[in-house]
């Protein structure tokens, strides 16, 4: 059976609930890095060209959390806390809102990462990608899909390092190139 805690996780403190604390402990910079990392596993996955029935819902699902997270780090930067971004009224999940504030602070997108975010906002994409659900569709391609990460991923660094936050940037769409 597998310990509750890993040995090389001692816990020497409990866990912090005080808001101010999360807050400070929910950087721009690990959500460009969480961002990535789903990034280079839908990447990863879709260069593998793996033999199963449903591997592009879960690289569609990867995508679209990493695109969420890149958001989210711009808006971190920006001064919103993870409280408001978190809040389901305020930004939650919902893309086009968080897309909208990013565009307010004058994050650019191109007309491509636009249609993906819409089409991630105005019909059940996400939630079908981490759910089988029988039916025609219209999905984002995959490579657009992959694109939009790219984009956001320099946008985004960029944005991050002018702010004095050290980010490295990879690009997959190269690096996973098909």
């Amino acid at each position: 059976m597998m310990p509750l805690i890993l040995p090389d996780t001692i816990l020497l403190q409990p866990p912090r609930d005080n808001l101010e604390d999360q807050n400070e402990r929910s950087s721009p910079l690990g959500y460009y890095n969480v961002a990535d990392s789903y990034w280079a596993a839908a990447s990863f996955i879709l260069d593998q060209n793996l033999d199963t029935t449903h591997h592009d819902n879960a690289t569609r699902f990867l995508f679209y959390h990493s695109i969420e997270c890149f958001l989210k780090a711009y808006l971190r930067c920006k001064g919103l806390s993870i409280h408001e971004l978190a809040h389901p009224k305020k930004f939650g999940h919902k893309v086009n809102k968080l897309a909208s504030k990013a565009k307010s602070f004058r994050l650019n997108f191109d007309d491509e990462d636009l249609e993906v975010i819409c089409l991630m906002s105005n019909s059940d994409t996400v939630i079908r990608a981490r759910y089988f659900l029988r039916g025609p569709f219209d999905w984002p391609h995959l490579d657009s899909l992959n694109r939009t990460c790219r984009s956001l991923a320099e946008s985004v660094g960029m944005a991050l390092k002018g702010e004095g936050i050290p980010v490295r940037y990879r690009d997959r769409l190269i690096q996973f190139e098909r």
